[in-house]
């Protein structure tokens, strides 16, 4: 178990992402590619905008925009909603990290079979995920606990296990560029 809080290990995690720039950034999105290939696509994939240093979803948006319908978080009020994309071009700047439209289409969660790929500072190898604090997936994620939960994290952000809180949400894998986690709650398909 890690000895850290979890606002210790934010601030760690936090520090040790400010060195990757976005050249590495954007490689280590292309070599998380390399194992998306490897499953067959979903119907809908939840994607997000990169920011501060995290690998780049662009090779990622690239990559399933071919193969399934793409959206990306929209904040409103505590809680996020996800919005259809087709070029990264839609996104427009916001509060926290790019964002399409608000008129663009609504993610239904009658459609089925959606990956969601998502962001954090840290997950651990349990599949906990410590994110920036706002609680927006963990609301979100716990009303869709149909969805395919995937993070994707650089390996310096892998930990061991810490004491989750009853509000979050575990990940069903955790992709690093150089390794897959799957968690005790489901199998690949």
């Amino acid at each position: 178990m890690n000895t850290f809080s979890k606002s210790e290990l934010r601030h760690r995690c936090l520090e040790s992402r400010q060195y990757h720039d976005s050249r590495s950034s954007s490689f280590y999105g292309q070599q998380l590619v390399k194992f998306f290939k490897q499953w067959p696509a979903p119907r809908s994939i939840l994607l997000y905008s990169s920011i501060h240093g995290e690998i780049s979803t662009d090779p990622l948006f690239e990559f399933f925009s071919h193969r399934a319908a793409v959206y990306f978080p929209r904040v409103v009020g505590k809680d996020i909603e996800f919005r259809r994309v087709e070029t990264l071009a839609e996104l427009i700047p916001a509060k926290l990290c790019p964002e399409p439209a608000a008129d663009s289409e609504l993610w239904d969660a009658r459609q089925g079979d959606t990956m969601a790929v998502i962001p954090a500072v840290a997950f651990s190898t349990d599949g906990q995920r410590i994110g920036y604090g706002g609680g927006f997936y963990d609301r979100f994620l716990s009303r869709h606990p149909q969805i395919l939960r995937v993070g994707i994290a650089y390996s310096e952000q892998i930990k061991s296990a810490w004491a989750a809180e009853a509000h979050d949400i575990a990940m069903d894998f955790i992709v690093s560029p150089g390794a897959l986690w799957g968690s005790k709650h489901r199998i690949c398909r």
